[in-house]
Parts: structure tokens; C-alpha cells; sequence
């Protein structure tokens, strides 16, 4: 299975045990289709390993509400900082991990890419998760995983370029005007 990849340990046991059961559950047809892909389809997961640690981690902290404290590796200013943080999601993006909670340091809702974080220790600390808070709502508004002031923008992608854009939908609420030269204009109808 594709899961027979995943050398480096973290949930793969578990999540091959899990497909096996999954597959004896269903139906012998689709079974058969299933074993059939079997080696033939594959999930490109760059970054996993170096995550893999990291995501265990905090995938217990997220569980067990317990506050985080690890080092940061800034891309933007390439400092190095002790970080406190209440983990609210796991996010995978652009073939990175990312977690979103609130950092302590910030004070603010902050997304850290797994790459960059170490030493990470889960604390004794347990917080209450935000009622009010989700992880859909959140990255609603992101380009990506980018967050920042909203800017209106409006961009014009020539008619070479349309069908790749057409074929993927950046935002959810994404409409796309088609101009006559075959140029496109995508916008947020929000």
C-alpha cells in the first residue's frame, strides 16, 4: 500500500493496520480495485520526515490541550527564538506541515512551519481551546498559508496560462471572468 512508503515509523504501524482493516470492510469489487493500485498511485509527502517527530508531538499536545514551547528558525529574519504556544490545528500545505495556535510571545493566533521548529517539548501547562476559533475560518482568508493585511488585487492571467488556473480553485469563493482575447481575470466573490 501506499502507506508502506512511510519509513520514518511515526504512524505508519498504526495507519497500516488501520488500512487493513478499512479493507476487509469493503465491498470485494472496490477491494479488488483498491489491490489493484496497489504500487500505482502516489502521495508526494516532501518534508515528512523531517516533520515526522515534530507532528507526533504535537498531535498529543493538540489532544491533551498542553501548551508547547520550542525554537523557531525565522525564514524572514533568519533569528532564532524560544517560542510558547497553545496548538490549535496541523495544517499540510504546498508539501509542508504547518501548526496554527496562539503564541504566547504574540500574543496572537501565529502559524509555524514544522521545518523550521526544534527542540520542541510538550509542557505541563494545559490550556482551554477557543470556542470561537477554527482552523477552516482561519486559513479562509490565507493565500496559501500566508496571512496579512487584506489587499485588493486584481491580476490578469493571458490565455496560455488560463487553463492552469482555471483548473484549480484558490479560494473557495473564487469566480473567474473570461475575456475575449481568452485571457482570465480571477477574483474572491466574498
Amino acid at each position: 500500500t501506499a502507506l508502506e512508503g512511510h519509513k520514518d515509523g511515526t504512524y505508519s504501524s498504526a495507519a497500516r493496520s488501520a488500512a487493513t482493516k478499512l479493507l476487509d470492510l469493503i465491498p470485494g469489487d472496490t477491494r479488488h480495485l483498491l489491490l489493484e493500485l496497489s504500487g500505482k498511485v502516489k502521495l508526494d509527502t516532501k518534508g515528512r520526515q523531517v516533520a515526522g517527530a515534530a507532528l507526533k508531538h504535537l498531535s498529543q499536545a493538540i489532544a491533551e490541550k498542553r501548551t508547547v514551547e520550542f525554537r523557531y528558525q525565522s525564514y524572514s529574519s533568519g533569528s532564532l527564538t524560544e517560542r510558547k504556544m497553545d496548538s490549535y490545528g496541523l495544517v499540510f500545505r504546498g508539501h509542508s506541515w504547518y501548526v496554527i495556535g496562539h503564541c504566547h510571545g504574540r500574543s496572537e493566533v501565529r502559524t509555524f512551519r514544522l521545518s523550521r521548529i526544534s527542540a520542541l517539548r510538550l509542557t505541563d501547562s494545559v490550556y482551554k481551546y477557543p470556542k470561537d476559533f477554527s482552523i477552516e475560518r482561519h486559513l479562509d482568508k490565507s493565500w496559501h498559508i500566508f496571512q496579512g493585511a487584506e489587499t485588493d488585487v486584481k491580476i490578469r492571467f493571458s490565455k496560455k496560462i488560463a487553463p492552469l488556473i482555471i483548473e484549480h480553485q484558490w479560494q473557495k469563493r473564487q469566480q473567474i471572468t473570461k475575456n475575449r482575447d481568452g485571457s482570465i481575470v480571477p477574483f474572491d466573490k466574498g
